[in-house]
């Protein structure tokens, strides 16, 4: 009888949004890496943009922007 075992790595989870001077800081754990932040606008926009290149790092420093912004994480 074999036994196999599944191994899937857990999504990021944001686990930290701050405010450093005139940018938001996001911290998240979990997932693999290279890891690429997104946002939008507005929750039912369809699309989500990227906001810098992919990190292999679990935080990113973005420059705050006007309005309401929803940010996302993911990995590869």
């Amino acid at each position: 009888r074999r036994v196999l075992f599944r191994s899937s790595a857990l999504a990021p989870r944001i686990t930290s949004i701050g405010v450093s001077g005139a940018n938001v800081v996001l911290n998240w754990a979990y997932g693999t890496p290279p890891f690429q932040v997104q946002v939008k606008t507005n929750l039912t926009d369809a699309v989500w943009n990227n906001v810098e290149p992919a990190t292999p790092n679990s935080t990113a420093t973005i420059p705050i922007q006007p309005g309401a912004r929803f940010f996302r994480v993911f990995g590869q």
